[in-house]
């Protein structure tokens, strides 16, 4: 539903993957839009963005394996290399002249960003080696890229009078809980 919002008529569906028609209904400044799916399509995903007194929806259908070659063509992925310029993040073992985790995580965003290009996907990365945009910034950049994937790189360190043989593992966080897995 869309609070104080009245007058839409009808809703461009031309072409529409997703949807073969919606229903709209008004009842106390509140709009609501109905969609009727296609047989065969799944909703994987929408965006709602207000500019200049215009509402837009977008709405993302499940990506489909693309050819043996490119099985990620199509996909969109954000790439964040945590940290950047002068905030380093932690430091190795060997502080402060040892490795950061800034070094660390764009090394591997780079490593991934070719990865994922060589299986067809398109790859928005979100800082360079030197930069440090704004964790609102890098969002910013994925929502307007339509980004089907955030992916942030951070790393953890410990000190080093700790016996660092037993770490292992990886930490996932997610904010949906369809993006759980």
């Amino acid at each position: 539903s869309f609070a104080n919002t009245t007058g839409i008529e009808t809703v461009p569906l031309d072409g529409s993957k997703l949807f073969s028609g919606v229903t709209i209904t008004e009842e106390n400044g509140f709009t609501t839009l109905q969609f009727e799916p296609q047989d065969s399509a799944t909703l994987w995903g929408y965006v709602v963005e207000y500019n200049a007194g215009e509402t837009s929806l977008y709405c993302k259908y499940s990506p489909v394996l693309g050819s043996e070659d490119a099985p990620l063509k199509g996909v969109v992925v954000a790439v964040d290399a945590g940290h950047g310029g002068t905030d380093i993040g932690t430091a190795g073992i060997a502080n402060p002249t040892g490795v950061t985790e800034k070094d660390v995580t764009i090394a591997t965003a780079t490593a991934l960003e070719k990865r994922l290009q060589t299986l067809g996907a398109t790859v928005l990365m979100l800082r360079d080696a030197e930069s440090n945009p704004t964790i609102n910034e890098r969002m910013r950049s994925a929502q307007e890229a339509k980004a089907d994937f955030f992916i942030s790189l951070h790393c953890n360190s410990i000190s080093y009078n700790m016996d660092g043989t037993g770490a292992g593992g990886v930490e996932i966080y997610y904010y949906e809980p369809g993006a759980q897995f």
